[in-house]
């Protein structure tokens, strides 16, 4: 399984907001821990890689800088899922203030998404999956232009808000969701469930609620990444013969011979198998 690690970063507390609230937040947080249990997808802690990532609510910034400069056993394709739901802040024309939580007067604590990416490179990351669940998300997709040819972002919304973190919950069911029989998630060139496919499935789920409220949200995602398959798919072969295919058929033809082969002790002239028979 590949190097995978996760860094889930939750925040309600913001001056003056009162939505979403601690348990819409807890309960976001709370399901993305049960993935990470359930090993489905192999998301380790950056500081130890064999144990399951464990969610900041509230963080100060020297939390999240700490877990960064203890990681362990970082290699060239260790991937980092760097997910944030909460409040944020314009920061310049390509920037955004995070908002972490409250301080003791009540002012909000900030930390510019710039400086967290910056600082997760230093780890030896370069390949990331950033999914950001907060108002104006979009408007960052510049800064992410240095590592685009090594991320995929996935934003709640472009310019505009985004409400009571829906996104987050469409894209948690798109990742807690098991495979099944012609699933939407799955890119059948590459062969699985991509994070692409997960994001679309997310936008989907969102565009339903939206429609059922009326409130305008178009989630946007960019990046090189995308393709990248999370979850391979299930290899299964039917061994029934479908009645829509038609005999002279090359998918027809090869069942016929497996039927033939499937004859044992028979020489091939009492097959009556020549070579033009099935060209």
């Amino acid at each position: 399984m590949p190097d995978r690690r996760a860094i889930i970063i939750g925040s309600w507390l913001a001056k003056g907001r009162n939505r979403p609230t601690p348990q819409r937040i807890r309960g976001l947080t709370d399901r993305w821990t049960r993935i990470f249990d359930s090993n489905r997808y192999g998301y380790r802690s950056v500081n130890d890689p064999t144990t399951a990532p464990v969610p900041f609510l509230n963080p100060r910034h020297s939390q999240i800088l700490e877990l960064l400069e203890n990681a362990r056993q970082i290699g060239p394709e260790t991937e980092l899922l760097l997910y944030f739901v909460g409040h944020s802040v314009s920061l310049g024309e390509h920037d955004l203030n995070l908002i972490l939580g409250t301080g003791e007067e009540g002012a909000d604590r900030m930390v510019a998404l710039s400086t967290i990416l910056s600082e997760i490179r230093q780890t030896g990351i370069s390949r990331m999956i950033c999914i950001l669940d907060t108002c104006h998300a979009g408007r960052s997709r510049t800064t992410f232009s240095a590592l685009r040819d090594q991320a995929f972002a996935m934003f709640a919304s472009g310019t505009a808000y985004a409400f009571e973190a829906n996104f987050s919950d469409g894209l948690l069911q798109a990742f807690e969701q098991p495979i099944r029989k012609n699933d939407q998630r799955i890119d059948r060139r590459s062969g699985g469930v991509t994070y692409q496919k997960l994001f679309q499935e997310a936008r989907r789920r969102l565009r339903q609620t939206a429609s059922a409220s009326g409130i305008i949200q178009e989630p946007v995602c960019f990046g090189d990444l995308g393709g990248t398959v999370i979850e391979p798919a299930p290899r299964v072969i039917g061994d029934e013969y479908s009645e829509f295919a038609l005999s002279r058929t090359i998918y027809g033809r090869l069942f016929i011979l497996l039927d033939i082969l499937k004859m044992r002790d028979r020489t091939m002239d009492e097959l009556g198998l020549k070579p033009n028979n099935f060209c």
